[in-house]
């Protein structure tokens, strides 16, 4: 027994034998397979897209992106045909369809396309009278027809030759439309294309005598689809050479219209006796998937064939998808992200059902279906059986939608109905960053036969399951293929890879393994990694096949033999900051090949990793021929880089890389070495700012719409060195590197300052969008144009919330706008006012709504210096917008005058807020006793008893009134409005 699987045309075979012998672990697999509980999240409830009296068929669909599809089909009405659409709208519809075209006789079998701007809708037309055309018209978002003045002359003519043209495909190509249709200009059915611009121009000839004809073989050549993969299309077709069989074949053009099997005639997929019908196509984004309906015995079951993506191999044997009872026919297949989805309607239970599978690249079931199985989407009824079905995946929603036409009873019309599906987003596999580890899955990348190889990936699953495949697939014998025969002497291997550690598989977890690999072919090894969690086959760049190497290459890095460079490749081996060193390798190649590649990488900022900017490209140092061994030299200025500790010598390692073609020189040169820096003079410092309100050397500073920020850093230089590079870094994208352009020139706080020996301050003021990472890191980078400057701000950085979901802010009012406090300063036993502005963006209420003030002055928050602050408006719910919260307080700290620490604490049932309000660097200054205030033994004063009891009577600012809590019925004291003296 063997078991066959397709990837691309890389065969996977499975011998008996070796199932056999791993029986065990394959039969672990099939029992979890099987028990495994199908994660579809279907919307069950169908959506009518359009129904009535007359007849709705032929249904297509396009997805533009934001939930935005254009749904296109036939209504049939007083025995004509005309084109109708709707625009559906995250699962819901506008109330009524639009008519497309609306022209003399019939408009049938539309198709549509979305090409970035505007929809292309193209349909066959005989409008003309004669006989069946091709036409197309352009729909934008908004439903406007863009070709003709009304429905009734809407479109373009596509192809008007003579006779007929029918069934038309389309697909959009990056550049360009490819519209495919079956042809009879010369009385016998034939398959012609044209490419078509964004703007509607025809790139193939005139609509009369124009097209590229690429099926024009014996018989009737019918049913063309049409996919396009990013480099190429592929036209499939039915080829009928007679009544009682017909076979699949298909054609590659290139984007300007090169046919690149057989020109003319197209490359024959599958052919045998029987009859094969209703082919379609989809396209991973490298190779194809063809499925159609064959008819082998007596019932018609689905087929898969996958078809390569250079041609070269354009069979790979045909497989089933399904083989249940009775009728599988029409089906439908789109590509989503990691896997194909096939859909077919269905006659096992009597009537005709929407079926639909789920297969990985190589062509391996997913959701523990089989050939016999598959999965019911519902009752169709009496539908078409050769109209197929068509669905969407919507990439951006994570959602599939998919129509059909349907006749719920014999007496109804045919209708166009609807189902959304809520997609399973697939696992994730990446490098896992370590040190040999960061543009690949293998160290070594190169070595000699029998060597024994360590594989890492990192796999993530943004549902938090764990791997249920978690494989390396290496090509040992290098045939091109994944053949598993215990055998074949240089055997492939298929093998389970062990986890590391960790369990968090949404931040992702890392997968190891090691075996030792085998010389063979070219000495150029395939590998890939396979990981899925039975519902979704993992993507990522790991799963694609990437390259050991092996053997000794003829490239070669030597020493030069020159003064200060026999043992090593740099000069000086030690200078001070700021100093010009200069690196000298020797490049050999025997056959006398120039190097592809020809590097120093150099550890500037001696974080042990050779960033991609600090990898310098050498240049020529003399015309010596290559086999006899040609130098390069490079030179440039290297600062010191001191850390926290120690202003010592900076240890700085570097290293050579030159390649040709893929072959990395090798030699001592290849390997890391060393010099050393020192200080020059002295060594710049940067530390935090004081001032109210920055934490880490940021602090919000407008919350509305994006969030507005300020960066302030101080820089200090004893030999008052001003700093020739005084930079922000904001790791923006989240991607782990500072590239150019998220480093950004801070300014001078005061310019007439002609001194940093003592403290200058820089800043900068950035506007932060949303971003998917809540938190993105920064740091501050100065120099003096011999030393980095040190301190924590840039050995360290830090990071800041650039999406909160619960922030504080100042008030924004009077006197408030900077603080959170008035007055600044004031005398013992004054009543200071705390302001603050509160917002949660999922509108929860503060449980805590503090201001802590250390009355005391001992460096701590006692509880007893924990105080509540009152909403100035309880009647107001909404909290995304902003609450505002206040506070006064008689404040006699035990020895005036003092400067008092406070700060705002405030929690919502999940989050602390954050923001400049809860930084701990705010003050108040309390002075001695004031005898002109009063006495604070002496009872407050009581109001007048004739005084009007209204509640709109006019306020005394500055006199403390008791308001109700409506949340805890107690008397606070609050300022209803304050004027503020500084």
């Amino acid at each position: 027994m063997n078991v066959h699987f397709f990837n691309s045309g890389k065969k996977i075979h499975y011998s008996a034998s070796l199932l056999i012998i791993t029986g065990t672990i394959l039969l672990s697999a099939l029992i979890l397979s099987l028990s495994a509980s199908t994660v579809y999240g279907w919307y069950w409830n169908d959506i009518l897209i359009s129904g009535g009296t007359a007849d709705q068929i032929h249904p297509q669909i396009a997805y533009s992106g934001q939930g935005h599809s254009l749904i296109v089909w036939e209504n049939r009405e007083n025995q004509l045909s005309d084109i109708y659409g709707i625009i559906e709208n995250n699962g819901q519809t506008p109330p009524y369809p639009f008519q497309i075209c609306t022209a003399p006789g019939d408009q049938r079998n539309p198709v549509v396309a979305w090409d970035g701007t505007n929809y292309l809708v193209a349909w066959q037309d005989t409008r003309s009278g004669n006989s069946s055309d091709i036409s197309a018209v352009r729909v934008t978002p908004q439903s406007n027809v863009l070709e003709g003045n009304s429905a009734q002359d809407a479109g373009v003519a596509i192809c008007t030759a003579i006779n007929d043209q029918f069934h038309p495909s389309l697909v959009w190509g990056g550049e360009n439309y490819l519209l495919a249709w079956e042809d009879f200009r010369n009385n016998s059915g034939k398959i012609y294309t044209m490419r078509i611009s964004k703007e509607l121009q025809l790139l193939d000839g005139s609509p009369t005598t124009g097209g590229l004809l690429i099926g024009g073989g014996d018989g009737l050549q019918v049913k063309p689809k049409v996919a396009w993969n990013g480099t190429n299309y592929f036209v499939v077709w039915e080829s009928h050479k007679s009544e009682s069989s017909s076979d699949i074949y298909g054609c590659r053009v290139s984007p300007s219209g090169q046919l690149l099997d057989t020109p003319g005639m197209g490359a024959a997929l599958f052919e045998d006796d029987n009859i094969k019908l209703n082919p379609n196509v989809a396209s991973d984004g490298e190779d194809f998937f063809v499925v159609w309906d064959a008819h082998n015995t007596g019932y018609a079951d689905i087929i898969g064939l996958m078809v390569t993506d250079d041609g070269s191999l354009l069979i790979q044997g045909p497989f089933p998808i399904s083989e249940g009872p009775l009728d599988q026919l029409t089906p439908s297949i789109i590509w989503c992200t990691n896997h194909y989805m096939v859909l077919w309607k269905d006659t096992r239970n009597g009537k005709a059902d929407l079926y639909t599978v789920r297969l990985n690249s190589i062509g391996a079931f997913l959701d523990a279906q089989t050939v016999s199985t598959g999965i019911n989407l519902g009752l169709v009824g009496s539908s078409i059986l050769g109209s197929p079905s068509a669905a969407v995946r919507q990439e951006d929603r994570d959602e599939y939608f998919i129509i059909w036409e349907e006749k719920r009873s014999e007496s109804d019309s045919f209708d166009i109905y609807s189902r959304r599906y809520d997609a399973i987003p697939p696992p994730l596999l990446t490098w896992t960053g370590e040190t040999n580890y960061q543009n690949d899955g293998v160290n070594p990348d190169q070595s000699s036969s029998g060597t024994t190889f360590e594989f890492r990936v990192k796999y993530q699953n943004p549902n938090g399951l764990p791997p249920r495949k978690y494989q390396l697939w290496i090509d040992q014998d290098d045939d091109g293929t994944y053949f598993i025969n215990a055998q074949n002497p240089v055997m492939d291997k298929i093998m389970n890879m062990s986890l590391e550690s960790g369990s968090d598989y949404t931040q992702g977890v890392i997968y190891k393994a090691e075996t030792t690999v085998e010389f063979a072919g070219d000495g150029k090894i395939n590998y890939r990694f396979v990981f899925s969690d039975l519902t979704n086959e993992a993507t990522g760049e790991p799963t694609k096949n990437h390259q050991i190497l092996f053997g000794n290459t003829s490239a070669s890095l030597e020493w030069m033999d020159k003064t200060e460079y026999e043992s090593d490749g740099v000069s000086p081996n030690s200078a001070s900051g700021g100093s010009s060193f200069t690196f000298m390798v020797k490049y050999r190649d025997w056959e006398n090949d120039p190097p592809t590649t020809s590097e120093v990488w150099i550890d500037l900022n001696h974080n042990n990793i050779y960033d991609n900017d600090e990898k310098f490209i050498m240049n020529a140092y003399d015309s010596q021929n290559f086999s006899a061994g040609r130098g390069y030299f490079k030179s440039l200025s290297c600062m010191y880089v001191p850390d926290l500790t120690n202003t010592n010598p900076l240890t700085i390692k570097y290293r050579f890389y030159f390649t040709n073609a893929d072959e990395v020189a090798e030699g001592d040169p290849s390997n890391d070495h060393f010099f050393s820096v020192t200080p020059y003079l002295s060594v710049p410092l940067l530390s935090w700012p004081t001032e109210a309100g920055f934490l880490q050397g940021v602090r919000l500073k407008d919350e509305t719409g994006d969030k507005n920020y300020e960066f302030c850093i101080s820089y200090q230089d004893a030999d008052n060195d001003f700093p020739t590079r005084k930079e922000l870094w904001i790791d923006k994208n989240a991607d782990s590197f500072f590239s150019q352009e998220e480093k950004y020139t801070m300014e001078e706080v005061n310019p007439y300052d002609n001194s940093v020996t003592d403290e200058k301050m820089y800043h900068l003021d950035i506007t932060l969008s949303y971003y998917e990472e809540e938190n993105i890191f920064y740091k501050f980078v100065f120099s003096d144009g011999w030393n980095m400057a040190t301190g924590e701000p840039f050995i360290n950085g830090s990071q800041i919330s650039v999406n909160p979901s619960v922030y504080l802010t100042w008030a924004g009012d009077t006197d408030f706008s900077y603080d959170g406090i008035e007055p600044d300063t004031g005398p013992a036993m004054t009543w200071f006012h705390f302001r603050i502005k509160y917002t949660n963006i999922n509108n929860f209420y503060p449980q805590t709504k503090e201001v802590w003030v250390d009355e005391n002055n001992d460096g701590q928050y006692q509880a007893t210096e924990k105080h509540i602050m009152e909403d100035l408006n309880p009647n107001d719910l909404t909290y995304s917008d902003g609450k505002i919260y206040a506070l006064d307080l008689k404040i006699n700290p035990p020895s005036p005058p003092s400067t008092l620490s406070y700060t705002f604490e405030f929690r919502d049932a999940y989050l602390k807020a954050i923001g400049e309000p809860t930084t701990n660097s705010l003050t108040v200054l309390v002075l001695e006793q004031d005898p002109s205030w009063q006495d604070p033994n002496t009872v407050d004063p009581q109001p007048d008893p004739n005084e009007p009891n209204d509640q709109n009577r006019a306020i005394d600012p500055y006199t403390p009134q008791q308001l109700t809590s409506p949340q805890c019925g107690c008397f606070i004291s609050s300022l209803l409005s304050y004027t503020v003296f500084r």
